[in-house]
Formats: C-alpha cells, structure tokens, sequence
C-alpha cells in the first residue's frame, strides 16, 4: 500500500485549473510504477471527484500531507475493492 501512495504522490505537477487530459496521463503514468493501470485510473477518477481542480489537489498534498495520505488510502482500497469485485 505504501508503494501506491508514495507513486500516487511522486506525481503531482499539475498546471492549476481544471484537470486536463495531459494531467491525468501524467498521474496514471506515474502512479503505474507502483501499482496497476485499473487502480491507478480509478484512483485518478476519484482524486479528480473530490478535488475538481488541480489547485485543491495540489494545496491538499502540500498544505496537508497528512490528510492527503489518509484520504488516498481510502481512495485506493474503494478502487482495489471494486477491481477484485
């Protein structure tokens, strides 16, 4: 889990405003090194649902860490629960 989190993280250069297709291909491509294309896609669906802008994607994971890792814990075991199902 922690390798998914620590891709997930590694690939947070987004432009602010609303995320473009060049920006979730850079998140999916980065975050496959750590774990599979589906789960790397469905995280990136659902990072994109909670935080429609890069802007508040980019404050939450430098402002608050933290909660950032909390909420993509939660956000990858939805998205491993709904691939295995």
């Amino acid at each position: 889990m922690k390798k998914i989190i620590i891709g997930i993280i590694g690939c947070t250069t987004l432009v602010f405003g609303a995320w473009q297709k060049n920006d979730r291909d850079d998140f999916i491509n980065g975050c496959i090194s750590s774990a599979s294309k589906s789960i790397c896609e469905c995280s990136q669906q659902k990072l994109e649902e909670k935080y429609p802008t890069n802007e508040k994607f980019n404050l939450i994971i430098t402002k608050k860490p933290a909660e950032f890792s909390k909420q993509i814990n939660i956000i990858v075991n939805q998205c491993v629960k709904r691939i295995s199902n």
